[in-house]
């Protein structure tokens, strides 16, 4: 409430109180005798006292009361505007802090509502720029993805010579009982089917001799070698196993089930065998070399790399082992290396300079100059292989 509020509310009170004290002072001769007639019960009495000196005295004296309470009235009534005046002015004074509240929550709403949309902005580029990287990610990823392929697809072509092949005959003693002496008859007959290529006769033989000698592990480890021959992986990784069974360290049959299992496509079996073949005999150059192999399916290049540098410490004239370290250290670059190996592996079998002018391996470093002069063509100047 304003001050012009404040002047006409005090005006109209000090106006109500002199109309209160004129009517007290017209009226007081009236109540002054109201109220002596309520005190003087005896009538001579109350007519003295009409006539009685002290009136004026008494008359001045209610008009004094009147005025009094006439002044506390105004007084209280004055203390209830005041009163009211403040309550309206606190009642402003909230609603003015209430639309102060509300403003500043509409303009912290508005502030987290605009860093929101900055945050949301930020996140669209991380995520925008986390993409880009997948994609050249997935993009690099597939290139090498193309190299390890290719390098699985050149080792496969000298793989197949790393199996270990059959156990050859077996001869009588004169300690063997009859069924032994025929287990070990049809056992040799099975091998010179399987020398013949007659793998079918030979599976045959071995099965009839393990019917009569069913703890002869060279049976079943011979059997598991046809079955690989024949692309019946699943009947070898059963013999293999079997010959385990009989003979726990046995190492040929662990390398050749790895053999087996990799042909399945079971990368992670076949380095399982290997390395427990390599625990049983650690010279055990193949395999060594198989499971450099299998880490080449698995993409591990690196392991791959020190599988075959062991199998040519073991056996220095694995001309395989060459060739495939050769392609390796293509794939990674490295091109002294590459030639180093390569050169030798074509010493060793001169096989592999017909192979290496056709290898897609070599397709980074073919027109190096040192890799040219092993390959036999000028620099610059070789035919892309089909």
């Amino acid at each position: 409430m304003g001050n012009n509020d404040k002047k006409q509310n005090s005006g109209w009170g000090l106006f109500i109180t002199v109309i209160i004290t004129v009517l007290i002072l017209a009226a007081a001769p009236v109540y002054q005798t109201w109220l002596a007639s309520l005190f003087i019960t005896d009538v001579e009495q109350f007519r003295e006292y009409l006539k009685s000196s002290d009136r004026d005295f008494y008359q001045f004296l209610f008009t004094a009361f009147g005025v009094l309470a006439a002044v506390a009235g105004y007084l209280t009534y004055k203390s209830r505007q005041e009163a009211k005046q403040e309550m309206e002015e606190l009642k402003k004074q909230l609603e003015d802090k209430k639309q102060e509240i509300e403003g500043k929550i509409i303009q912290i709403e508005n502030e987290v509502n605009a860093k929101k949309e900055a945050m949301d902005r930020y996140c669209d580029q991380i995520k925008q720029s986390l993409e880009q990287i997948m994609n050249e990610f997935i993009k690099k990823a597939g290139e090498k993805e193309k190299l390890i392929d290719q390098a699985a697809a050149k080792v496969a072509t000298t793989a197949e010579q790393k199996m270990a092949e059959i156990t050859g005959i077996q001869l009588p003693t004169p300690r063997d009982t009859e069924s032994q002496k025929q287990a070990k008859e049809l056992f040799n007959n099975g091998v010179g089917a399987y020398q013949a290529g007659e793998l079918e006769r030979a599976i045959d033989f071995w099965t009839r001799a393990i019917q009569i000698k069913p703890d002869y592990e060279v049976i079943y480890y011979n059997r598991g070698v046809a079955r690989v021959k024949k692309g019946d992986h699943d009947g070898a990784i059963e013999d293999f196993t079997r010959a385990i069974q009989i003979k726990p360290d046995y190492e040929a049959a662990y390398s050749n089930r790895g053999f087996a299992r990799r042909k399945k496509g079971d990368h992670d079996g076949a380095i399982e065998d290997y390395t427990r073949a390599i625990q049983i005999k650690p010279d055990y150059a193949d395999a060594y070399y198989n499971r450099g192999f299998a880490r080449v399916k698995k993409g591990d290049l690196d392991g791959a790399l020190e599988d075959y540098t062991r199998a040519i410490q073991i056996k220095p004239d694995d001309a395989a082992a060459y060739y495939n370290l050769a392609c390796l250290w293509s794939i990674k670059g490295d091109v002294g290396k590459c030639a180093s190996f390569l050169r030798r592996a074509i010493e060793l079998d001169v096989k592999y300079l017909e192979m290496a002018r056709k290898d897609k391996d070599f397709e980074a470093v073919r027109n190096d100059k040192a890799i040219a002069e092993i390959l036999g063509k000028p620099p610059g100047n070789s035919v892309t292989p089909s």
